[in-house]
């Protein structure tokens, strides 16, 4: 038997095997003869190759054209430079099957309908069914190597000599399965001419027609994403880990989470509910642990959590447009109808937030109000920390004015505030219910509390009549709670978590105004950490310019950036944080810095409550300002690679350059220069800084806004800047 060697191309083994011949059925040889040498045959020429069918001439323009509908689907685009090579080669190969037109023409048919949809989409983003498409189509391509030894192409050209040399060559399998020809190539089987029928079933078709592809979804996409979701305003997003964001701890606040499921439930229940509380009642852990629960029965439609920690967060001109999205996320039908409105008026971001709700929320769910899920649920939470409170006031409004038509609920939660409060309270009682945290029995809060702090300070074994002062201390502040826990056992095996809880427990200012127990709490935790007998004069400064600029940040920064920001080194940062981990958010250099509760800001920033602790604000900005200035002065230069200005202006919504060439200080300083600006006292030297900036490094700073997206908020801040300091003079420079 003949032998194969590794090294030979596995068709011809292949071919080789096939064609031996058992030996004991091989007849005897015949006696050698001699005879004159035979004479070569003479040369026959090939005959002339003929011309490309017209239906496959039109397929390839279909293909190619589709190509260029391929910029919505980038991932199209590679499977469709591979698809037209194996057209040409397929069409050579088949030229002589009488059924070779038609397959062609359905194709054409086919890809035009594909084509056609792609061209009225506007995404670069790719849905799971076209990401499914797209995988079909190179399963059925991808093991096919262009470089083979005996690849598509050459059998085309022996195909191309005679009709009956194509059908050998090519079986029924091969033209009906569409591109599944490449991989049957490599393993030449022999068969008849397919029946006509046979070509209905390519593979590539089956695959299109299986997915049920809707290039419309992509378009629906493209559309969603231009409303700019804030996705960190999710209530379970990677950024509530951040600000600590979490459901109540099992067995807590059951009266009220009852009561919120049963006015969620009831279809005949007011569409909106209030729920009030002053700062520290745990109005956000209730909204958590309330959005969980909807969303494990889905029956949230979306959330919207509030925090003056991240700039999209406290917008309220966003919330409409996420909650809109999200909505469409959960369910086609809305997603549908929202698309509709999308289509007719593309620039809805720009409309005021009365139009926005109407285009956006009102009109598509009166359009599918019969086709949603019964009962589902908007959760807004803290309104109240959202920095323009008119824009809140005018949703309020709206929310009123329309949500007793629609069917779906809002779930809003704020403190007191007057301009929240007013506008509630003068809207008909029969549209909205109440409830007042303050109001809730004060034994049944103690209980939580006490059950609270039993829970978390568990391994510290205390007796009920600890926990019961602590809880006594807390009065009806989930947040003094929360905080002492974090103060008394911080995870921290250096720490006297004992002396730490006797140090709250013996504390004896206790103060009659109104936030006195979490005052009291915050200046017993302050005044161990900065009056420690241990610290230099130096280090006491320091952490106070660490604690004071984490509270004036414009958003959460990260402990490299933060200390960029102060101009300490790391390690001096990082050791700064330490002493004040419960009441400030921040593991490791990579971490984000962040309040655990909007109430210490407050507390830092009230002279009266805060005293020794007291951080102005407007000294402190004019610090981070200058700073601002300093650091865009050093790294602000042509010679940075990513600051080269461009010949091609970067396009809206590419991926920003800044994150890999530029600091992440940098990228702040150019963000939120104006910012710190505006809320600083006037001062010679920020106006000296300022003529400097705009005279150097103007059109530096406008690229790496460029880079991010931020030039309007950019250029709103340089006018504000102008206005405050110097409006002609400024001018003057910018024009110079």
């Amino acid at each position: 038997m003949e032998s194969t060697t590794p090294s030979m191309p596995k068709w011809r083994r292949w071919y080789r095997k096939k064609s031996t011949t058992p030996s004991h059925l091989n007849p005897p040889p015949l006696p050698r003869a001699s005879s004159p040498p035979a004479r070569a045959p003479p040369l026959v020429q090939p005959p002339s190759p003929e011309p490309p069918n017209p239906a496959w001439g039109e397929l390839t323009a279909t293909v190619q054209e589709l190509k260029k509908s391929a910029k919505y689907l980038p991932a199209l685009a590679p499977v469709i430079d591979r698809l037209i090579p194996f057209l040409v080669s397929f069409e050579a190969a088949t030229r002589h099957h009488q059924d070779s037109q038609k397959l062609a023409e359905d194709l054409s048919v086919k890809l035009r309908a594909f084509k056609d949809d792609l061209n009225d989409s506007t995404s670069t983003h790719v849905t799971d069914k076209i990401a499914n498409i797209i995988r079909a189509i190179q399963d059925e391509i991808g093991p096919v190597d262009t470089q083979n030894d005996y690849t598509m192409s050459n059998r085309a050209l022996a195909a191309a000599t005679t009709p009956e040399t194509s059908r050998k060559l090519i079986s029924p399998s091969e033209v009906s399965g569409g591109p599944q020809v490449l991989r049957k190539a490599q393993n030449t089987s022999q068969g008849g001419i397919p029946a006509p029928d046979e070509f209905e079933g390519s593979a590539l078709i089956q695959r299109y027609h299986r997915l049920e592809v809707n290039a419309g979804d992509v378009k629906r996409m493209a559309m969603l994403d231009a409303l700019k979701p804030v996705k960190q305003a999710i209530y379970n997003s990677q950024f509530s880990t951040t600000v600590n964001r979490r459901p109540c701890t099992p067995g807590t606040r059951i009266a009220i989470r009852s009561d919120l499921d049963s006015w969620s439930s009831d279809p005949n229940g007011p569409n909106i509910y209030w729920m009030s509380g002053m700062a520290g009642t745990g109005k956000t852990t209730i909204a958590y642990s309330q959005a969980q629960s909807l969303d494990s029965r889905g029956q949230l439609a979306g959330s919207f959590f509030c925090t003056r920690t991240s700039p999209e967060c406290r917008d309220a001109k966003q919330i409409i447009p996420t909650i809109a999205c999200q909505l469409a996320y959960r369910s086609i039908l809305f997603q549908s109808a929202l698309c509709k409105a999308l289509q007719k008026k593309q620039d809805i971001r720009a409309l005021n937030i009365a139009a926005q709700f109407i285009m956006l929320l009102r009109d598509p769910l009166l359009e599918t109000r019969n086709q949603l899920a019964n009962n589902m649920v908007f959760v807004i939470d803290a309104l109240d920390e959202c920095a323009d409170i008119g824009t809140v006031a005018r949703l309020l409004d709206i929310l009123f004015r329309f949500a007793s038509d629609l069917p779906i609920k809002f779930l809003v939660t704020s403190r007191p505030e007057p301009a929240i409060r007013i506008r509630i309270l003068s809207q008909d009682h029969t549209s909205h219910s109440i409830l007042y945290l303050r109001d809730i029995e004060a034994s049944l809060v103690q209980a939580d509390i006490q059950l609270y702090l039993q829970m978390e300070l568990a391994s510290m074994s205390l007796t009920a009549d600890e926990v019961g002062q602590l809880a006594i201390r807390a009065g009806n502040l989930f947040i003094y709670a929360a905080t002492a826990v974090r103060y008394i056992y911080p995870y921290d095996h250096t720490i006297d978590s004992g002396a730490r809880l006797r140090t709250l427990l013996i504390a004896t200012e206790w103060r009659t105004r109104r936030y006195a127990e979490i005052d009291d709490l915050y200046a017993t935790i302050l005044g161990a950490a900065l009056n420690d007998s241990k610290l230099e004069p130096e280090e006491q400064n320091h952490m106070k310019l660490v604690l004071w600029t984490s509270v004036c940040a414009q958003e959460c920064v990260t402990v490299r950036t933060l200390a960029a920001l102060v101009g300490l080194d790391e390690t001096q940062t990082l050791m700064a944080l330490q002493p004040l981990r419960s009441v400030v958010n921040a593991l490791q250099l990579d971490s984000l810095v962040s309040t655990f509760h909007q109430s210490f800001p407050e507390f830092l920033f009230n002279r009266d409550r805060s005293i020794d602790f007291f951080c102005d604000a407007g000294i402190h900005n004019q610090f981070l300002a200058r700073r601002c200035f300093e650091i865009m002065k050093e790294q602000l230069r042509l010679n940075v690679p990513a600051l080269e200005l461009p010949s091609v202006p970067v396009q809206k919504g590419s991926q920003p350059r800044t994150e890999k060439n530029l600091s992440h200080e940098l990228i702040y300083a150019c963000r939120y220069w104006a910012d710190h600006l505006q809320f600083a006292e006037v001062s010679d030297e920020l106006r000296s800084m300022l003529e400097e900036f705009l005279e150097q490094r103007f059109l530096l700073w406008v690229e790496v806004l460029n880079m991010g997206d931020y030039v309007m908020p950019g250029a709103v801040g340089l006018l504000r800047s102008c206005a405050k300091m110097n409006v002609r003079q400024m001018c003057k420079c910018i024009s110079s």
